[in-house]
């Protein structure tokens, strides 16, 4: 036999040898291929993850405010410095600029020991912040600029001691407040960290009552009145300066734990970009496989005709195809009968194992609903060249499809007729506890010259939990709705539990194309998901209003068949009895009883 050749993407002819085919001999063991990385993919990686890995979980001293992790304060210190470098800077301009602004005033009130105070002024204090001010732009202040600032702090007090212990009463209680304002310079401006900043209040607090009751020998009163003055000073200053300093840890922290989130997110971003690409990857080889796989059968198919399955049938002519195989017209070679045989078209990677057992499940099914309105499945198998195939009685016509594209719509009587027949069929299966999952004109057959109604392909047919058959088991293709949109049932759209009663609306909405000559939704744009959409959120247009001469137990029926909710609809025996007696009034007893043998033979 000469080999099927076909050609690929770049243009090269690349053959293929049919050695799989019925009556060649098995080819030898292929070795399994190499694990491509790409598809190989973990599920648990692929699915990725959108909580965060990291967080913070830092304890502050209640009163020093410092962090219990040495390498976090660390870097929050280094942080803090040089966020508040240039403040600290600005603060100890400032108050170098008070401090010795002040000697005017000093003029004015203490003239006689201005020389004394302008030295305390000029020549200690002054040069005390401006030598700190020098200091704060050497690389060594970062690790002493809470002791440089303390010392300024204290020797602006110190200085403030002196001056009043030049400065003879009452005048030099004028200059207390000096002390008022080194405590708001030292909780505030400088930003001392909360235990130098307590260090200096205390010191303030033992300094004045000593300077003023031992120097000035101010009445006591007077003194107690500006200690306590002096204390709530130091209370607030101090619920100020911890307040700031919380508010810039907590800032810290919420900075730090924004940027390690920052940087997982990238860190995820960047390994979604590679899932992607990864994915991607994976698609162009699973197409190109499909597209390689889809040659191959197309020239399958084109060399089967002729060649005998399993020493039992002989393949005919093609006679169709669908999106899970092709269908032949062939003959039982002991037997001289014909049938219809289905070939299985493979799938690619995972879907080939699902695929198979969907067609293990296609046979089964099928087998099983064993009724006059339901194609007769002979046999199923898989040939010794891994073929698989299904024999079916082979069918003469047309389907209810190929009917409505050529007549638009029928008769309500007519339609009411092949409903019953569909809906007996249907009973019949969900009483085996089978859901077909696809009925539609295209899976209803008009066979033979009497048009016999024919229920086709259970191919997609679901094995419910109350099912018989041993070693049944439910399944389905990864990632895809089995089905048709346009007939499609509202809770299978949401992908919820369903029954017998999904086919049920399908049939409702088979008989409302078949009268109406339209489906009761049709999409205009958005394609299959806005048609699923109005199947589940809108409610179809009354039978009345497309078709006004409908029969009002027609109209009943076929709404009720298309409920939203599936408590609510017919079984398929209910909706075959309320058909069935529609038939009645439109025949009367004795027609309808010969029609229905008719159309059950």
């Amino acid at each position: 036999m000469a080999p099927i050749t076909f050609e690929n993407r770049s243009g090269e002819t690349s053959a293929v040898e049919p050695a799989w085919l019925p009556g060649e001999p098995a080819p030898p063991p292929v070795p399994a291929p190499a694990v491509n990385p790409i598809l190989d993919l973990r599920p648990s990686w692929l699915r990725g993850d959108n909580t965060f890995d990291v967080d913070l979980e830092v304890r502050m001293h209640p009163l020093t405010l410092r962090f219990d992790d040495k390498d976090l304060e660390r870097e929050f210190g280094d942080e803090y410095f040089a966020r508040t470098l240039s403040q600290v800077r600005l603060a100890l301009v400032l108050g170098f600029a008070l401090y010795t602004g002040y000697g005017f005033v000093d003029y004015w009130l203490a003239r006689e020991q201005v020389a004394w105070i302008w030295a305390i002024r000029y020549l200690v204090v002054g040069p005390t912040v401006l030598a700190c001010l020098w200091f704060s732009y050497k690389p060594r202040f970062r690790q002493y600029r809470e002791l440089a600032l303390s010392v300024v702090v204290i020797v602006a007090t110190l200085g403030v001691v002196g001056m009043t212990s030049i400065i003879p009463q009452p005048i030099s209680s004028l200059y207390d407040v000096g002390f008022f304002m080194v405590l708001v310079y030292a909780f505030t401006l400088v930003r001392l960290p909360v235990p130098y900043a307590l260090a200096i209040a205390a010191f303030n607090l033992v300094v004045y009552p000593v300077s003023t009751v031992l120097v000035h020998e101010t009445p006591p009163a007077v003194v107690a009145s500006n200690f306590f003055f002096l204390l709530g000073m130091v209370i607030l200053g101090f619920f100020s300066n911890y307040s700031m300093g919380r508010y810039s840890r907590s800032h810290f922290l919420q900075k730090r734990l924004i940027s390690l989130r920052t940087e997982e997110l990238e860190r995820k971003n960047s390994e979604l970009i590679l899932k992607n690409h990864l994915l991607a990857e994976s698609r162009a080889e699973n197409v190109r496989t499909a597209r390689r796989t889809e040659q191959i059968f197309s020239a399958l198919s084109e060399a089967l005709p002729g060649h005998v399955l399993d020493e039992k049938y002989r393949i005919g002519v093609k006679i169709g195809s669908g999106g899970f195989g092709t269908v032949y017209k062939g003959e039982h070679i002991l037997l001289h009968h014909p049938v219809a045989i289905k070939v299985f078209r493979p799938a690619v990677g995972r879907e080939g194992v699902d695929s198979m057992e969907r067609f293990r499940l296609e046979g089964i099914s099928a087998c099983r609903v064993n009724h006059p309105n339901a194609v007769t499945v002979l046999d199923f198998d898989v040939s010794a060249g891994s073929l698989a195939y299904l024999v079916m009685e082979l069918l003469e016509g047309y389907s209810l499809a190929q009917q409505l594209r050529a007549d638009v719509k029928l008769s309500q009587m007519r339609a009411t007729e092949i409903a019953c027949c569909v809906c007996d069929a249907l009973t019949q299966a969900h009483g085996a506890g089978i859901v077909h999952r696809d009925i539609k004109p295209s899976n209803v057959f008009l066979h033979g010259a009497e048009q016999t109604v024919k229920v086709i392909d259970f191919g997609i047919a679901k094995l419910t939990d109350d099912s018989q058959a041993p070693d049944a088991q439910t399944t389905t293709l990864s990632g895809m709705f089995l089905g048709t949109p346009a007939y499609m049932a509202p809770e299978r759209v949401f992908n919820q539990p369903y029954d017998g009663r999904a086919d049920v609306y399908s049939v409702g909405v088979m008989i409302y194309e078949m009268v109406a000559g339209r489906l009761p939704f049709e999409r205009t744009t958005g394609g299959h998901v806005a048609l699923m959409r109005m199947h589940a959120m809108e409610k179809p247009i009354a039978l009345t209003k497309v078709v006004p001469d409908a029969h009002p137990k027609l109209e009943v029926a076929v709404m009720s068949a298309m409920r939203r909710e599936p408590e609510e609809r017919p079984t398929a025996a209910q909706l075959g009895s309320m058909l069935r007696e529609l038939l009645v009034e439109y025949r009367g007893p004795s027609r309808n009883r010969r029609a229905s043998d008719q159309f059950r033979a």
